[in-house]
């Protein structure tokens, strides 16, 4: 007969059993909820979006004037006369033509030529003017600054006349300006600035008819403006009365430098700067003129005009002037006109691609595949490039359209230039079309290595390794992700899927 102890183990052991059993049974229940779900995960991948690698803005050494019309004669021309007559200063101007034509190591070959005889002609000559002028010039080509200085200086004392010592004075103080103001020191980026606004009117006052001093006090007030807009882009459009004012003053320059229309398109553009900047920050996603006061309203118009009819009335600034009319046109609203002029832009210049591929990145946002990928194969007809065979791939994918797409991905690879983009997409396509996890893994391995931190490289190494049975490893990626990606349902429901909380 079994004590009571007996008997209460015993019927401890059959609940304990129950108990087992009945966990097994929940848990067969639920697992399936549990399971992840990889059809969506595959379906929610995505490539990174077709950008606009557009920016309306100029860096300061465009506005330079060209110290030739025919640099590659003219520089043969002063070879040949340095066999007669051995002088820095042709040492000087050859270093400019070569500077100017890119041909960088011959250029500083020149300007340590000149040097030396600038050194040897000033200690014969300590009060020739031009050649402490032109010495200075030697010196801020090769970044000897502090030692340019003295001879600017030197230059002012010995001959109060010459503009172009100012000129370069103006230069030096807006490039020291810009290095302050990157050093965070910005009370002497503002001196700088303000001196070389002086020097550059002195240098205007001196040589009223000079294009070189009007574009020294452009920059002089375009820089620091150009950094107080990256500093906040919404900033400009308060004081769009300064942005006109410095165009003023890039459009006399332009006057006086008639064989380098460029200055022209530029005048515009600064113009145009504080809108471009506003805009980006909304995105390309809403336009900025709902946003607009009457007066805004009325100096966009006639940014887009002018750039219309530079378009028309100068051939060779047609495509680009064209161009920037059509971004104009999109931030006042009006996306047939953007078209059109993106349309007469990439027709003013048949060889070039600037334009198609913006009008390829407009497309794209408004989701118009098949308008995008005649753009696109425009282009790659024009300059084969990785680039145009990762948006034809791109664009192929968004119509599901995956033998095409990974024809494209497979022959942008053979170009240098977009390895991580072209991955991405390759193994993106091939899990989206229901291949084997193994044949995506080298090119999303590729990807994840080359788009190091970008959240859709993240978002489909995290899915392949779920796809190969590591859901753990693949959470940790997809969490990085998701912490990255802007909020939209795609991104929310795969952050559901992993349980993963988003803002």
């Amino acid at each position: 007969m079994r004590t009571l102890d007996e008997r209460f183990e015993q019927r401890r052991c059959r609940f304990l059993s129950s108990a087992v059993l009945a966990a097994v049974v929940t848990l067969a229940a639920v697992a399936p909820c549990w399971a992840l779900n990889k059809a969506l995960l595959v379906r929610e991948l995505q490539l990174p979006n077709i950008t606009l690698n557009l920016d309306i803005s100029f860096p300061a050494r465009a506005v330079r004037i060209p110290p030739s019309a025919d640099p590659e004669s003219d520089i043969k021309a002063l070879y040949e006369r340095l066999k007669e007559e051995d002088t820095p200063s042709l040492h000087l101007q050859l270093g400019r033509l070569l500077l100017w034509t890119s041909q960088t190591e011959e250029a500083v070959i020149q300007y340590r030529l000149a040097t030396d005889g600038f050194t040897k002609l000033l200690e014969q000559e300590p009060d020739n003017a031009q050649a402490h002028q032109e010495f200075a010039e030697v010196l801020l080509a090769i970044g000897e600054d502090e030692e340019a200085s003295l001879h600017i200086e030197e230059a002012f004392v010995l001959d109060g006349t010459r503009w172009q010592a100012h000129e370069l004075a103006s230069y030096l103080h807006a490039k020291h300006g810009v290095l302050a103001h990157n050093s965070g020191v910005q009370w002497l980026a503002n001196e700088h600035f303000a001196s070389a606004e002086v020097e550059a009117r002195a240098a205007a006052k001196l040589g009223p008819k000079e294009a070189l001093p009007y574009i020294s006090l452009f920059l002089s007030k375009w820089l620091p403006a150009l950094l107080e807009l990256r500093a906040d882009p919404t900033e400009g459009l308060k004081d769009l009365g300064t942005y006109e004012e410095i165009s003023e003053l890039l459009q006399t320059g332009a006057a006086l430098a008639p064989t380098y229309p460029q200055l022209k398109q530029y005048a515009i553009s600064c113009k145009l700067a504080p809108f471009f900047a506003a805009q980006m920050v909304k995105g390309i996603g809403a336009t900025l003129w709902a946003d607009l006061d009457e007066q805004q309203k009325r100096i966009l118009t006639a940014c887009r005009d002018e750039f219309l009819e530079l378009g028309q009335t100068d051939p060779r600034l047609r495509s680009n002037a064209l161009l920037f009319a059509g971004v104009a046109n999109f931030m006042m609203d009006d996306k047939p006109k953007m078209y059109e002029a993106f349309q007469q832009a990439a027709d003013g210049d048949p060889e070039g691609t600037a334009a198609l591929e913006t009008m390829v990145g407009f497309l794209a946002n408004d989701r118009e595949w098949v308008k995008a990928l005649e753009a696109a194969e425009v282009i790659m007809q024009r300059q084969p490039s990785g680039t145009a065979y990762s948006w034809i791939g791109r664009i192929y994918a968004e119509q599901k359209k995956w033998s095409q797409a990974e024809k494209a991905f497979r022959v942008a690879l053979s170009y240098d230039d977009v390895q991580g983009i072209a991955n991405l997409g390759l193994g993106v396509v091939l899990l989206k079309s229901g291949a084997e996890p193994d044949k995506a893994r080298v090119p999303l391995q590729i990807a994840r290595y080359e788009l190091a931190g970008q959240p859709e490289a993240l978002m489909a190494w995290g899915v392949l390794l779920v796809l190969e049975g590591d859901e753990e490893g693949g959470k940790r990626y997809v969490n990085r992700a998701v912490a990255l990606l802007p909020a939209s349902p795609g991104r929310d429901a795969v952050a559901k899927e992993f349980g993963i909380a988003v803002e």
